[in-house]
Order: structure tokens, then C-alpha cells, then sequence
């Protein structure tokens, strides 16, 4: 009460002069008494003495006084916590001011509702209130009350986040303070700087704060104000992972709370407690501690306080494995904080959703929190808490594979940990550092970074962490060493934590790692034992992920018991489940590839096993299961045109960060290294936005949640779709043995082909290799063949026997083969495998698909009715502009020179479709034009772009939806990270695009095509996924709406592939044959007239 003494010391400055003029009135000796009362802190006395004057004024007429004595009396219940008499009396208060027309107090009244508002959490109401007092106050005569006003906006803009705002308003009342010379006022000030600090993650700054306000309470002899400070520094130790101290503070806080009965304090104190006893994994003393909290805060409506309480239910729910009620206890708390305008608190529900949704698999409701919480987080200048959200996004990208986008994560959760001086943060990021570097095989990183972790954790006595960092050391001891005794010492380490944390999911991860201890010791009864135990364990917690991972371990040791192989069926059942269940919250298609990857052996361990187990139908679902997922899921997407159901402005701003991004990509890949160095920031800044971007549109867009993926197609299914001459060959390479998948009308067989995926892969890379150099050919006599052409030709035939012989003799001699690769299968064109005396070409027409299911899909769901016509061809682009325009000789431009009037003076070879030098390529005009005069004279519309025509911006016109037939004749790029065609550039002044026909611009074109042929080097090339396949230019012209493409497997001839082409063409147009006949034949022509493979055998066709 001595605050409010000095708070209202001009109010009764000016009811003494009342006084004077009334001496003899017993209503103003009442008055005075209950003034003395107020003073001296007694409020109950203060309340029946001003009740004792209103009743002895009845109908008088006392101008101001009745007003007075209800003001008064209204500060005395806010300051026993009876918000609503207090509101009642400063009501009535205002009326009488009013109507005696004593405007110059009303100042006071408005401050007095904003006390109230502001005591019920309700910042934003109260803000109003306290900026109406300011218009009425006298900036000479009433600066108490002025910096008092100020003060406590400051305090609202702290809760509701905006710290800058907050320090702003806390100087401008220290202006006050000062003027008054209020020691208690400079205290307020560097308290409430002192929390700012804190709330932005700056806590030696906030420890200096606080140091200072002791100093001024001290001297006041405010003694509440002591109780704050040690409020405060709880704050700071409980942010830097100090929690023995944050409790020390916390409860001397209390202790003085209590003397004055200040409620506030004693439930955020009591609130801190929960937390910090939840820290160190006290749960039941966090529940009495939050259970007392919330008491405090309901008995003041105090609706923050009420919400911080909620946070902290949800957190000890979480720890208890309890997500359904923590994400109520969030919501109730994301409800409250919204109604107070507290930034920072709904930011924490966020938070707090966002790792409930980590921990039970919706990546995509977690990364909507996450980036909601870090929206909340930055308006409040919350560092560790941004750090937090970082950390939480780089685990989902690890556990979704993608290990750099994680390692990109954590490094920004570490600058916000340390600017905050958070040493668990710093400790947790650390831990998942190791736990990519384990995942990456690096154990000497993985055994430094958890060291770090130990350290943090050590020092903030964080159980949780100690466990789990010995939980990983073990690990890291079996994989790297083999060394049991000490995985079995770090487990009971971590073990030992994990009780004592009350962390169930860390007892799950124990027990798991026993589990494969007792298998790798082959005692598989108790392995089983702990293996369900760990289930237990996490499906208590609603962990998927690791349930993933439980029952696939489960279903492995059931499978090295013949007894009970039988039992791993519903193992592998139900870890597939709960890995689609994952993959289906994933977001971002890459994710969902990243995912898959990564869990790829034990995808084809489920294979493997459906095939021990004598369920070929399971196996052919499992195989299907991780078959090009993501390229059936985009060309779905492309077939309901979602595109079209984006908002314009989004669409807008996607396409233009798909261009800069583009552009920046293809400046790195063709200019200089310092070029390059200077844009990898932007292309970060730009890949970043676009990441932003897309999540919007795919997680808030209802059509794309409405879109239904196509399911792995089941082989009864494929069956009816296949012709009655069409036999399906689909590949599954394996570590210990490889299996062909017979497909056809009548029959479906799974075939073992008696060798591991090294061992064909040997032979693929060497075969591969002499096509590629021009150093195979099985006609040449072996007499005559040199050393590599005979290594090639042994390699071709032991391919032969390995892939063909096991199935040739089980289907008739004519018919289609329809081949589904695998692995580096993905890469070798089985036209050129060789037998004794025949290519495999001679004897079948071959085409490919990425999988049965594609191949089903795209005769059903995804067929098209093309309306579409004739063709459209581009050949011969002009890359010498300067000396075309000159009528001189073209020269080869170097890619990374182009358009610098730099050349490089080379011969022109015949295999000249490839390379770093564009040099001109005579031959594709050439095969362009012959290629029109097919379509010519059938009557079909042709249009073609030779030369300068041949340009990037035709390439994008729209007008290409009408032609049914494309070639692209030119030089094809194929790198790490940049895949596209070379076409020309328009001259500087006037063109829109760089002349690269690039991987990512092809998603974006909208084509009716049957057919696309790029017929330029490497084009069915590009980056080989054990999942996907080979994601390269093949997918992005088929999403772009091509039914079939022809591409190449390596650097093409110009003067070859040009009869190739128009051959093909000839087969395909006048002579009607299908595509891959058509493509047959032509390549019959080459060897009837004993042309080497090289020349005839790269060009593939993919697709229907």
C-alpha cells in the first residue's frame, strides 16, 4: 500500500484544502480517517471508513468528495484482488466527476480500469484505458502518476511481445521518475528492463537490470520490489539452464509475496516452479507448483498467468507421453494468451503443438506450429525460443532424411541459443548434430558434438539430455566398434537418466538397443522380449517414428527363426502402416522422396521377406511401395491442374522465385567460381522464400488436401491392363540375392536371378562403360577385339544370362518387353544386351516405365485424349551469336563464357551433343527438317525453330500444346544439381531468357504431347534415387504432359543420331507402327548395316 500512497499523493494534497473549508463536517473526519487508513496500507479499514462517509453525505451536495471516497475505495479492493467491487466503485466515481464537471482526477479513474484489465491479463483493453488516463493528467503536476502510467503500458507491451516498444516506454517513465525523484520508480524501470532483456534472450543483460532495481528497492525500502528482483533473476536462470538457482529464486520470491499478500507474483512465481520442476523432471512437484499457480491467477482472472500455467500442463504432458492432453492443455493456453494480445505465450502454444505433432509423425502440423510459433516468437524478441523452433525443424528434417537441411537448421538455432545464452538449447542442438553425424557415418564428428552436448548438459543439470546422449554414445560404440560391454554400460547410463526423467520414450529407445544387442547375439526369445517392451514404450509416448523402426526389428527377428518367419507378417504389416502414416504428413514432395530414401533397406527388406515367406502377391505390393511414389504423386497433381486452383497472387509470386531462382542456378553453373561464390547467398535467400511459399500453398489450399494419391496398384490389376504380347521384366536388386518380377496376361511369377546387386552392378558399370567409349560391339570377331571390347562383350553376356536367360524360355519369342529397372539397371539400355549371337533388340521391341503402377496409371487415371496435332521441332541453335550476326564461322563457346564473346577453336567430332563447349551442331537442323518432311507429307501441321529461332522463349510458348510430336535437337546438360537443354539466346537488347531449357523450367510447361524426344546427350540421366530412380529431365518432360519421352543414356553422335531420329519418325508416321517399334527398327536399320552400339543404342523410350 505504500505504492499506492505515493501513487495518489497530489489526490490527497488537494483533499486537505477540502478539509480546511469543512472542519467541522464529520463527513470529511470520516473522509480523512479513511484517507489515513488508505496510506497506511489497511485496506479493509480505508473501505469502511469511505463506506462510513458516502452513507453520512446521503443526498448532500459535497461536490467531488462522493467521487473521491469511491475512487479510493475502489483502489483498496483492487488491492485485496476484488476486481469487480474495485470496477463498480471507479464507475461511480466517474459518474460524480462528471457530473461536478472535476475532469482534472479522471486521470485517475481511467488508470484504475487500466489496473484492472491489466491484472485480468487483458493487455489490450487496458492499453486504451491507461493512454485515455495520459490525456487528462498535468504534465507539471502530476508526474508521479504519469511515470506510474507509463511504467505499466511499458509492462503491457512486454507481455504482448514487443520488447522494443516496452524499453521505449520504460525510459520515458524513468523521465518522470527522475523529475520526482522516485527511487522506488528507478527500480520499476530497471526491473522491467530487466525482463525485456530477459523475454529477448539477453540475460547477462537482465541479471545487470535486476542487480541495479534491488539496488533501488533497497533504498526505497520497497520490499515487494526486492520480491520481483528475485522474480527476475528465477527468469534468468531458468533461461540459461541454471534451475537449481531459477528454484532458489524463485522461492525467496515467494516468501515475500506472501508477506504483502501480492497474489500476481506469487502465482507467476508458483508458475516458474512448475516449469523448472518439469525441467529436472519432478513431475509431481510440478503439478503441486502449477495446481497452486493456476489458484492464484483464477482467484485474479488473470488470463496470461492462467495461460502460462496451460504451457506448462501441456510440456509435463509431453514428458509423460500424453499428446492428446497436451495438445488440449496448448490450445486452452493459445486460447487465453490470443484474448491478452500475449505474443510470447501463444507463440509457446505453437511451440508446444509443434512438438507434439514432431513426436507422433504429422510433419505437417508440426511445421505449421513451428512456423506460426516463430511469427510469435519474433514479434516478441524471443531468442531461445526462435532457437527452439529451429532446433524442432531440423529434427523433422532429419527424420524425414533430409540431413542438410537439418545441419542448415540447427546452425540458426545456435546463434539465437547463444545470443540467449540458453545452454540446454545449446546442448540439445549439439546432440542432434551427433545424431546426423552418426546417421552420416562420421563417429569421430558424432563422438565430438555429444561431448559438447555433455557439457551443456552437465552444467544445466538437464536429465533428459544426459540420457540421451549416452543413449547415442552406445550406438555410436555398436556401429563403429562392435563393442557390446560398452553399449550395454551407455545404455544403463542412459537408462539410469531416463527413470529418473520419468521420459518414457527414452526407456522405449533402451530397450530397443537391448533388443538388438540380444539379436546380434542370436538369443532372439529376448530380443522379441525387449523389442516389445520398446514398442510399448513408444506407442505409450505415440511415437511413430520409432514404432517404424520397432516393428521392422520385430519382423527381422522373427525372420531369423524358422519357427516363427510367419509372425514377421504382422511386423512388417504394421511398420509400413505407420511409414506411410509419416510419409502422408509430409508436405513438400523432395520430403517425401528424402523419407523414403532413407528408409530404403528397410523397404526392401520388406520386399525380401514377402518373398522368403511365400507371398508373392505382398511382395509385389511392397516392391510397388517404393517405385517412383513421388513422380505418380506429381503427375496426379498435374492431372486435377492444381495449378490452376492457386491463387493468382501466389502463383505469381511462386513463378517469379522459380525464375530468379533459375536464373541464379544457371549463372552458377555458367560463369566464373567468383560468380558463383557471390550467389549462393541470394539462391539460399531465394530457395528459402520458396520453401516458405509452397508450404503455404500446399498446406492452406483445400485442393491440394483433396487430392487423392494413387495407391500402389495390386498385380490382378496390372494383369488386366497388359496386352496379350506384352510382358512386364520389373527388377528388384538385392544384397544377397536379386529377383525378377515376371508380369504378363496369363502369369505372374517372382523369379530369383542368383545374383547381389554389386555383382551386377560390377558388370553394369563395366558394360556401360565400353558403350560409352565407343569400345563394344559383339560383331567384331574376338580375334580382332582388343583387350576393353573383350571385357565389355564377357560383361554384356554375363548380364544376359543374369537378367534375361532365367525368364527368356517363359514367354513366346514375339513379344513386347516392357522393362522396370533397378538400381544401376536404371542407366543400361537392354536393347544391347547381348547372347551368343543376338541382341536382346533383335529378337523384342523394349520400352520402360519407372514402375507398374506408372505404367497402370497412365492407362487409366492418368490417360489422355489428345487434341493435339503434327509437330514441333527445335535443331541447330545459334551459341556463336556475335559471329553469326557477323556471316563468319561459327566457334565452340565455352558454357562458362557464353555470351562474353570468348571461344574455344575445336574440331567438331561426331559424337558432339555434350559437353562444356557449345559448338554448333549442323546435323540437328538437319534431322529437324527431315523429321518435317514425314509430317509434311502426311498433311500435318509442322512447326519448326531452327538457329536463332531455336531460343528458350519459343520453347515456353503456349502454342506447343497443339503438337502431339516435340524434338529438341541440341546440346544437353547433365551435372549435379543443374540438368537442361542448350537452346539459342536472342540477341542482349531484346531477349527474356538465358537460353537454358533447364529441369525445373520444363515442370513448369503445359504440353498435349504423345511424344517428346530430347534428342541431346545424357537426357535419361540425371541423379539415381534407390526409390525414385533417375530423377532428371525423363520426369520433368513427362510431368510437363508428354505420355512417352525418348531420351539418351550417354553422349550421342550428331551425324548418327540425326538417321536415327528421321528413321524413327518414318517408322512411326508413315508406316504407323507403335512408338517402340518404330524405335526398333530404326535401330535394325544401324545394325543390318553393322553399325557399332555406340551410335544406335543410347536413345530409350519411357512411358506409355
Amino acid at each position: 500500500m505504500k505504492k499506492l500512497s505515493l501513487i495518489f499523493s497530489l489526490l490527497l494534497i488537494f483533499s486537505q484544502v477540502n478539509f480546511a473549508q469543512n472542519e467541522n463536517d464529520s463527513v470529511f473526519i470520516y473522509f480523512e480517517k479513511g484517507v489515513e487508513a488508505y496510506a497506511q496500507g489497511d485496506a479493509m479499514g480505508a473501505i469502511s471508513l469511505f463506506e462510513r462517509t458516502i452513507e453520512l453525505m446521503g443526498d448532500g451536495n459535497y461536490g467531488d468528495v462522493p467521487g473521491r471516497s469511491w475512487f479510493l475505495m475502489g483502489d483498496c479492493y483492487r488491492s485485496i484482488n476484488d476486481l469487480n467491487m474495485a470496477e463498480e466503485c471507479f464507475k461511480k466515481a466517474e459518474k460524480n466527476f462528471r457530473e461536478v464537471n472535476s475532469l482534472e482526477v479522471l486521470g485517475y479513474v481511467f488508470k484504475g480500469y487500466g489496473d484492472i484489465l491489466l491484472s485480468k491479463g487483458l493487455t489490450v483493453e487496458s492499453e486504451k484505458n491507461y493512454l485515455e488516463s495520459l490525456n487528462y493528467f498535468n504534465d507539471s503536476t502530476d508526474i508521479v502518476a504519469i511515470g506510474l502510467v507509463l511504467n505499466s503500458l511499458a509492462n503491457i507491451y512486454l507481455n504482448q511481445g514487443d520488447n522494443q516498444k516496452a524499453v521505449q516506454f520504460f525510459m520515458e517513465a524513468s523521465r518522470y521518475y527522475e523529475a520526482a525523484d522516485l527511487e522506488m520508480g528507478r527500480g520499476e524501470v530497471n526491473y522491467g528492463l530487466g525482463l525485456a532483456a530477459a523475454n529477448q534472450g539477453n540475460n547477462t543483460e537482465a541479471e545487470s537490470y535486476f542487480i541495479k532495481a534491488r539496488e533501488h528497492f533497497i533504498k526505497a525500502n520497497y520490499r515487494l520490489g526486492e520480491g520481483n528482483v528475485h522474480y527476475g533473476l528465477g527468469v534468468v536462470w531458468m533461461n540459461t539452464g541454471k534451475n537449481e538457482a531459477a528454484i532458489e529464486e524463485n522461492i525467496r520470491a515467494i516468501a515475500i509475496f506472501k508477506e504483502f499478500n501480492f497474489i500476481l507474483g506469487m502465482g507467476n512465481a508458483y508458475s516458474n516452479l512448475g516449469l523448472l520442476a518439469g525441467n529436472i523432471s519432478s513431475f509431481d512437484d510440478a503439478k503441486i507448483y502449477n495446481d497452486s499457480a493456476l489458484i492464484c491467477f483464477a482467484q485474479l482472472n488473470y488470463i496470461i498467468g492462467e495461460g502460462s500455467v496451460y504451457l506448462n500442463y501441456g510440456a509435463l504432458s509431453i514428458n509423460t507421453g500424453e499428446h492428446n492432453r497436451a495438445l488440449e492443455y496448448y490450445d486452452k493456453a493459445i486460447e487465453l494468451h490470443t484474448k491478452a494480445g500475449y505474443n510470447l505465450g501463444i507463440g509457446k502454444g505453437y511451440q508446444g503443438i509443434a512438438t507434439v505433432a514432431l513426436n507422433t509423425g504429422d510433419n505437417k502440423k508440426a511445421e505449421e506450429a513451428a512456423n506460426k510459433a516463430i511469427e510469435y516468437f519474433e514479434l516478441a524478441g524471443f531468442k531461445s525460443g526462435a532457437g527452439n523452433i529451429y532446433e524442432l525443424l531440423a529434427s523433422m528434417n532429419m527424420n524425414a532424411g533430409n540431413l542438410d537441411k537439418a545441419e542448415e537448421l540447427l546452425a540458426k538455432a545456435i546463434k539465437y541459443y547463444r545470443d540467449a545464452d540458453f545452454i540446454i538449447g545449446m546442448g540439445n542442438s549439439h546432440y542432434t548434430l551427433g545424431q546426423i553425424a552418426v546417421i552420416k557415418g562420421n563417429y569421430t564428428k558424432a563422438m565430438v558434438e555429444n561431448q559438447k552436448a555433455i557439457l551443456y548438459y552437465e552444467k544445466s543439470g538437464y536429465l533428459l539430455g544426459l540420457g540421451n546422449v549416452n543413449f547415442i554414445l552406445g550406438q555410436i560404440s555398436l556401429i563403429s566398434e562392435g563393442d557390446i560391454d560398452g553399449v550395454i554400460a551407455y545404455n544403463n547410463n542412459a537408462e539410469k537418466f531416463y527413470i529418473e526423467a520419468k521420459y518414457t520414450l527414452g526407456l522405449g529407445k533402451v530397450a530397443y538397443s537391448k533388443g538388438t544387442l540380444y539379436f546380434i547375439q542370436e538369443k532372439y526369445d529376448e530380443a522379441v522380449e525387449e523389442i516389445k517392451t520398446a514398442l510399448k514404450y513408444f506407442s505409450a509416448s505415440d511415437y511413430g517414428f520409432f514404432q517404424i523402426l520397432g516393428h521392422f526389428a520385430l519382423a527381422d527377428i522373427y525372420m531369423q527363426q524358422p519357427g516363427k518367419k510367419a509372425l514377421a507378417l504382422d511386423g512388417l504389416k504394421q511398420a509400413i502402416e505407420q511409414l506411410e502414416k509419416f510419409r502422408s504428413n509430409l508436405v513438400r514432395q523432395e520430403d517425401r522422396t528424402s523419407f523414403y530414401e532413407k528408409f530404403s533397406a528397410y523397404l526392401q527388406f520388406s520386399v525380401v521377406s514377402a518373398i522368403s515367406l511365400n507371398e508373392p502377391a505382398l511382395a509385389f505390393r511392397y516392391l510397388e511401395n517404393i517405385k517412383s511414389r513421388t513422380l505418380n504423386e506429381l503427375l496426379t497433381e498435374r492431372s486435377v491442374n492444381l495449378a490452376s486452383k492457386i491463387e493468382p497472387e501466389l502463383l505469381l509470386e511462386r513463378n517469379r522465385l522459380e525464375k530468379l531462382i533459375t536464373s541464379l542456378k544457371t549463372g552458377m553453373f555458367t560463369h566464373s567460381l567468383d560468380e558463383i561464390e557471390a550467389n549462393k547467398q541470394q539462391l539460399k535467400l531465394y530457395e528459402d522464400q520458396l520453401d516458405k511459399l509452397i508450404f503455404e500453398i500446399r498446406t492452406k489450399n483445400p485442393a491440394f488436401a483433396a487430392v487423392e494419391y494413387p495407391k500402389s496398384m495390386e498385380i490382378e490389376k496390372i494383369r488386366e491392363l497388359l496386352d496379350d504380347d506384352e510382358v512386364v521384366l520389373q527388377y528388384f536388386l538385392g544384397v544377397e540375392n536379386s529377383w525378377l518380377f515376371l508380369n504378363s496376361k496369363d502369369n505372374f511369377e517372382i523369379i530369383p536371378l542368383g545374383a547381389t546387386e554389386d555383382s551386377i552392378a560390377q558388370f553394369g558399370s563395366i558394360f556401360l562403360d565400353g558403350l560409352r567409349r565407343n569400345k563394344f560391339d559383339k560383331n567384331i570377331p574376338v580375334a580382332d577385339m582388343d583387350i576393353e571390347e573383350e571385357i565389355s562383350l564377357d560383361a554384356a553376356k554375363k548380364l544376359y544370362a543374369i537378367l534375361i536367360n532365367p525368364v527368356e524360355q517363359k514367354f513366346r519369342k514375339d513379344v513386347k518387353l516392357t522393362i522396370i529397372p533397378d538400381g544401376i539397371l536404371n542407366l543400361i539400355p537392354f536393347e544391347v544386351l547381348v547372347d551368343d549371337s543376338l541382341y536382346l533388340i533383335e529378337k523384342h521391341s523394349i520400352n520402360y516405365f519407372q514402375s507398374a503402377t506408372l505404367m497402370a496409371l497412365m492407362r487409366t487415371d492418368l490417360k489422355k485424349e489428345h487434341k493435339s496435332r503434327g509437330f514441333a521441332g527445335f535443331g541447330d541453335p545459334v551459341y556463336d551469336l556475335e559471329n553469326f550476326n557477323k556471316g563468319a564461322d561459327e566457334r565452340g563457346v565455352k558454357i562458362a563464357q557464353r555470351g562474353d564473346g570468348k571461344y574455344e577453336d575445336i574440331v567438331e567430332e561426331e559424337f558432339s551433343r555434350a559437353g562444356l563447349t557449345l559448338f554448333r551442331l549442323r546435323g540437328t537442323g538437319e534431322e529437324i527438317n527431315g523429321i518435317a518432311d514425314v509430317f509434311r507429307s502426311k498433311g500435318e501441321p509442322v512447326n519448326i525453330k531452327l538457329r536463332k529461332d531455336a531460343n528458350e522463349e519459343n520453347a515456353k510458348l503456349e502454342e506447343l500444346k497443339n503438337y502431339r510430336y516435340i524434338v529438341f535437337a541440341c546440346h544437353g546438360i547433365i551435372n549435379p544439381g543443374f540438368q537442361s537443354l542448350a537452346l539459342a539466346v536472342e540477341d542482349s537488347l531484346t531477349r527474356t531468357e538465358d537460353g537454358y531449357l533447364t529441369f525445373e523450367e520444363m515442370l513448369n510447361l503445359d504440353w498435349d504431347a504423345e511424344l517428346v524426344v530430347l534428342s541431346a546427350c545424357q537426357t535419361g540421366t540425371g541423379e539415381l534415387k534407390r526409390t525414385e530412380g533417375v530423377v532428371g529431365l525423363t520426369r520433368a518432360v513427362m510431368y510437363a504432359g508428354a505420355d512417352a519421352v525418348t531420351v539418351s543414356l550417354w553422349n550421342v553422335s550428331d551425324k548418327g543420331t540425326k538417321e536415327l531420329m528421321i528413321g524413327f519418325f518414318e517408322n512411326l508416321i508413315n508406316k504407323n507402327l507403335t512408338k517402340t517399334e518404330a524405335l526398333r527398327q530404326s535401330k535394325l536399320s544401324f545394325i543390318k548395316k553393322g553399325t557399332r552400339p555406340y551410335y544406335w543404342s543410347p536413345f530409350v523410350i519411357y512411358g506409355e
